[in-house]
């Protein structure tokens, strides 16, 4: 398996006799990017950091499960990994992610087309939580240890973004 990467269409299960999508046993739902990031336009901004936060540690602990199986499945080979997540976000529509900058000491992954942040121009902040959380579930692995990741750029924060920036750092 090694020089390959998961490949995530090949792993759903469209079960549409039961009304899920699977991959083994995690469940996946197709949902459009404005209505669950319209969900957060409601909230007075107390509420809505506290949201935002919520879900980022969500994604990060749940999506986890999924960098896991995925992990095993490249036999624990972290660049190997760094591509299949790339590949596996452009698959479930979380983007098209790119390296900008890798050293042993930072990684910084550009995301053009985020969904979260096109589902919520104009906040003036960043907005793409959920991206952060299965970074940061990545992030770990590459790096071996925790780490810290940073929304440098948000297309939500301004227009004139070309595309969201994340920088990764091992703590």
């Amino acid at each position: 398996m090694k020089g390959t990467t998961v490949d995530i269409k090949k792993r759903m299960n469209w079960d549409t006799e039961n009304g899920q999508i699977l991959d083994e046993n995690r469940r996946y739902v197709l949902l459009r990017a404005d209505v669950l990031m319209g969900i957060f336009t409601g909230l007075d901004a107390q509420q809505k950091q506290a949201a935002l936060q919520a879900f980022t540690q969500s994604v990060y602990q749940n999506g986890n499960d999924s960098v896991q199986a995925y992990w095993r499945e490249i036999q624990e080979d972290s660049q190997q990994l760094l591509t299949s997540m790339m590949s596996i976000s452009a698959q479930l529509g979380w983007g098209a992610w790119s390296i900008q900058k890798q050293t042993p000491d930072q990684l910084i992954i550009r995301v053009e087309n985020s969904p979260f942040a096109q589902g919520t121009r104009g906040q003036g902040a960043p907005m793409c939580y959920p991206i952060v959380g299965i970074i940061q579930a990545m992030g770990q692995l590459i790096f071996n240890t925790d780490v810290l990741v940073v929304e440098n750029q948000c297309i939500a924060q301004h227009d004139s973004h070309p595309a969201c920036t994340f920088t990764i750092t091992p703590l």
